[in-house]
């Protein structure tokens, strides 16, 4: 064959393999583009709407396919381009929205913002993510770094995350995995379950029910109205609810419970506790004691405090009733104990039954007050 011919074949090939390309990049309603880059470069995605789809893969190269709806106008209203590490995707028009579908690195930072639409990052990412959607739902995969996510009205959904995590919603629910960090979460009303956090916790919802399984010491977590559920915590945490039931597995120290109304249960505190809900009754499990008193009132409702007869502690047991029935009820069954008292005695003046007992030397205060409610003491047998 002449060499003039085997050119010519040769552009031949070029010529098909090059429109078979254009058809891949630039098909109708679809356009894709590939970047090469590094490790940890950046996504820079702002659009105006749709839906994002991120994956990650072992390849140095981001692709980004853009869905239209078969619409050109909506794929040119957006530009693809690369500065160094980094690669930007923006919509030049408020009026169009896309769908996109991006692979990053597994080793990559994401950045994405838009107006309206769902967000999935899917795959393990060691990088930071910050995103934000005026209006859709977020879901991320597993992350090694920095989390950062706002919706203004969506649920928000992640897995294990290692690193600090701030996640905001203006109403929905959330579902969070395991976060080493610090953790800073809000809802304007929704529901939480976190599945724990190593460091800090700021968790709180204007309304809707907490679930966390694990906290370590540092912690707030409040709920205008809804029930909290908590596995063990650590030192220094408080928790509060406009209206609902407040139940703790176990606390190392330093717990602060307050509910509006509901009843509160701590089956394992240590050290010192301070509770008081408006109405409800309280289960309270001091298992051992620290420095500090611990006090649990009731506006109405009961008490049943479990204390170990090795306890060095004094308990001041009052229960305020109204003169009928103070009068016309047994005296001894409003305050009951498994250790005897040194004062048990009814102010009838001041219609408030109150009974002391001292276990050892009386070193810790334990203080314990019911409105139209009994008290109970029991020994605690572990």
């Amino acid at each position: 064959m002449k060499k003039s011919n085997i050119f010519y074949l040769f552009l031949l090939f070029v010529s098909i393999l090059s429109l078979t390309l254009k058809a891949e990049i630039n098909s109708p309603g679809k356009k894709s583009k590939s970047f090469n880059v590094k490790k940890d470069g950046k996504l820079v995605v702002n659009i105006v709407s749709g839906n994002i789809y991120v994956s990650t893969w072992q390849k140095d190269i981001v692709r980004v396919t853009v869905k239209g709806n078969d619409r050109e106008d909506n794929l040119k209203a957006l530009t693809l381009s690369q500065n160094n590490n980094t690669i930007n995707v923006r919509s030049s028009s408020y009026e169009k929205g896309v769908d996109l579908e991006i692979s990053v690195p597994s080793v990559f930072n994401i950045n994405i913002n838009t107006f309206g639409g769902n967000l999935l990052v899917d795959g393990n990412l060691t990088g930071k993510i910050k995103a934000k959607t005026s209006g859709g739902n977020i879901k991320i995969g597993k992350v090694k770094g920095d989390v950062n996510l706002i919706t203004a009205g969506g649920d928000i959904k992640t897995k294990a995350i290692n690193g600090n995590a701030e996640l905001t919603s203006a109403g929905g629910n959330f579902k969070i995995g395991y976060i080493t960090g610090t953790a800073k979460i809000s809802t304007a009303g929704g529901n939480i379950f976190l599945a724990g956090v190593s460091s800090e916790l700021d968790l709180s919802t204007a309304g809707g029910n907490i679930r966390v399984e694990s906290v370590n010491d540092n912690a707030t977590i409040s709920t205008g109205g809804g029930n909290v559920s908590i596995g063990g915590v650590g030192k220094n945490v408080d928790i509060s609810t406009g209206g609902g039931n407040v139940q703790v597995d176990g606390s190392k120290g330093s717990l602060t419970i307050s509910t509006g109304a509901g009843n509160i249960s701590v089956n394992d505190a240590k050290e010192w506790a301070t509770i008081s809900t408006g109405a409800g009754n309280v289960s309270l499990v001091l298992s051992s004691l620290g420095k500090d008193d611990s006090d649990v009132r009731t506006g109405s409702g009961n008490i049943t405090l479990y204390l170990s007869p090795d306890a060095n502690a004094t308990v001041i047991a009052v229960v305020k009733l109204n003169r009928w029935s103070i009068e016309n009820n047994n005296k001894k069954e409003w305050i009951t104990s498994d250790f005897p008292s040194i004062i048990y005695k009814v102010i009838s003046s001041k219609k408030v039954i109150k009974a002391v007992y001292k276990l050892k030397k009386g070193k810790n205060k334990i203080f314990l007050k019911a409105s139209a409610g009994k008290i109970e003491i029991l020994k605690l047998n572990r």
